[in-house]
């Protein structure tokens, strides 16, 4: 069944891609002479039922050049319909459009030639497409490493239908049908994705209190209602029973009433999400803060940037609130991305590995170095071949030098932030190697271990077996660990022993039992540098088993200490020691 899910949704992500690649090469760009996204050039704001009035012009753009002025009144009404669409979404850029004006109650005719949407003039356009790509990435990863979490495929569910609802936004069309599947689709994706989010908050700290169950049901149906209320204002829109202008219009004007439903429906899902983080515990808490915070963001940055777009009437205000929005849009995925990687939301040490990203980090450096090359070149259109040619040069000179320290710089930001979470947790492995020499207490000791394997290597089950105790000496498992030393895949052998992977507890070179660990808790498998660090856990457990055992009470004092004085030597032996 989890195949079933992960081929599903990871071509829901294909889609996604796909679609937003269309979009932006398409839309924007124009490719393969198909219609690109254009502008009006003007703010138009709903005043009463079936009417825009014109607020604000951009200065020397299409509507400007068509003679259209500040308070002439658009009736919606007097339109056909695929211009009715383009008013409440983006005309074609390079096509004529004939509006129906007002102005001091004289009827009026304007032909507007929208102009494309220019990508210099917008950088937050890249922006937005990056931080839509890489959501898309990010919910495609999910599944891809843990398709059989039900918590896993609802945030990847959630991710791809905001994803889709945005990534369809950069389309124009002359067909009044494809304007209707447009937006029938955004609005079905949005409110489909805040059911996704309350979904995926319930499935925190289960079974789920009363109150939380209340606001995860009213989070639900008021997201159903704003679904219903999109359908019927494309459907009012179409056949003109009733204005739906407000509600519809994409870029200004809102009609708070109408989207006061999903309104109200983010700050249930926010609200469920706090009290889903308020739920956890432990281990659980920190990766509800990590997952819902982000999509609390989210869906909050939306509503939020809807009102501010909604009150401005004028043209430069309305197009820097958009490019906020698309900015802020860029925070999500690097914060799922640290959540994922940093504080291991989920495990993806071996697909996000230092030499993917010293790749992307290279990438990174490359595309920076070519856009100062571009602006430099635009700045300097008007010098000299020779100048041009000098500054080239440099930034050549520039590119070559810099990657080294670039390189070392991103080893330890790498470290520090990506896998701070997995080293702290070896660490503490190691250390407790070491400490265990200090308890002189048989069954502390065994709990300790448990505890500390199960804390810092997410080990859903651990179990401490003893030659001749709980464990057959001519086991398999425990042959193999006598002969060879090292740990063994349990999955590999016929044994008795329950779990994942076994490390011997050695002292003296005898073998004084077994760490047994089980699978991990969050599904992923051991990292390599996780294993060699329970193997020094378990052999230094082993030592300290193996004097506890032997029943020097009166001694016992001594050789530990004898002992712990031995470790303090070997450590700092290791530090003086030359480091390549």
């Amino acid at each position: 069944m989890s195949g079933r899910w992960k081929v599903a949704i990871l071509s829901l992500c294909a889609g996604s891609a796909l679609l937003l690649l269309a979009s932006q090469l398409f839309g924007l760009l124009g490719y393969g002479g198909m219609p690109r996204v254009g502008l009006w050039g003007m703010q138009v704001v709903p005043d009463k039922p079936f009417t825009f009035v014109v607020t604000s012009l951009d200065p020397g753009q299409g509507a400007d050049r068509a003679g259209i002025r500040p308070g002439d009144v658009i009736d919606m009404r007097a339109q056909p319909l695929t211009v009715r669409f383009w008013l409440l979404d983006e005309p074609i850029a390079g096509r004529p459009a004939t509006l129906q004006l007002v102005r001091g109650g004289r009827a009026l005719t304007a032909t507007v030639m929208p102009t494309g949407i220019s990508v210099r003039r917008r950088p937050d356009i890249i922006v937005f497409a990056v931080a839509i790509l890489w959501m898309i990435a990010f919910a495609a990863l999910l599944v891809w490493r843990k398709p059989e979490s039900y918590d896993v495929r609802l945030l990847s569910l959630t991710l791809i239908c905001t994803a889709a609802s945005r990534a369809i936004v950069n389309f124009s069309s002359s067909s009044a049908a494809f304007y209707v599947v447009d937006f029938l689709s955004i609005y079905v994706l949005y409110g489909a994705a805040v059911i996704l989010w309350a979904m995926y908050c319930g499935t925190f700290d289960r079974p789920l209190s009363p109150l939380r169950r209340i606001v995860g049901y009213v989070c639900v149906a008021l997201a159903v209602v704003s679904i219903a209320i999109g359908v019927a204002a494309v459907i009012g829109e179409m056949t003109l029973w009733f204005s739906a202008d407000a509600y519809l219009h994409f870029y200004g004007g809102r009609s708070e009433q109408w989207h006061l439903p999903y309104d109200f429906a983010v700050v249930a899902g926010i609200v469920a999400g706090a009290l889903a983080i308020g739920a956890s515990r432990g281990e659980e808490r920190q990766r509800a803060v990590w997952a819902l915070v982000p999509l609390g963001l989210l869906f909050g940055f939306n509503v939020i940037g809807g009102y501010f777009e909604g009150s401005q009437t004028g043209y430069s205000a309305l197009v820097f609130w958009i490019a906020i929005r698309n900015v802020l849009l860029f925070v999500v995925p690097i914060l799922l991305t640290y959540a994922a990687l940093g504080r291991r939301l989920l495990d993806v040490g071996f697909v996000a590995n230092r030499a993917l990203i010293f790749g992307i980090v290279s990438a990174i450096v490359v595309c920076v170095f070519l856009i100062v090359e571009w602006a430099a070149n635009e700045l300097l259109v008007n010098a000299s071949r020779t100048t041009g040619t000098v500054f080239s040069m440099a930034v050549a000179l520039g590119l070559g030098l810099s990657m080294r320290p670039i390189h070392r710089w991103t080893d330890r930001f790498v470290d520090q932030v990506f896998f701070r979470k997995r080293h702290e947790d070896e660490a503490a492995l190691r250390r407790f190697a070491h400490e265990a020499a200090y308890i002189t207490d048989r069954e502390t000791l065994i709990e300790r271990t448990v505890e500390t394997v199960r804390e810092h290597a997410y080990a859903a089950t651990v179990s401490v077996m003893f030659l001749g105790t709980n464990v057959d000496e001519n086991d398999r498992a425990i042959v193999a660990l006598r002969t060879w030393h090292k740990p063994v895949d349990l999955d590999t052998l016929e044994t008795t022993l329950q779990g994942e992977y076994a490390y011997p507890m050695l002292s003296r070179g005898r073998l004084m039992g077994a760490l047994v660990c089980g699978p991990k808790a969050d599904g992923e498998s051991y990292a390599p540098d996780e294993s060699a660090a329970l193997f020094e856990l378990a052999h230094g457990v082993g030592t300290a088993l193996d004097l506890l055992g032997e029943g020097r009470t009166d001694g016992s004092t001594a050789v530990l200490e004898q002992l712990a004085a031995l470790n303090r030597r070997l450590d700092a032996l290791t530090e003086l020691q030359p480091r390549h």
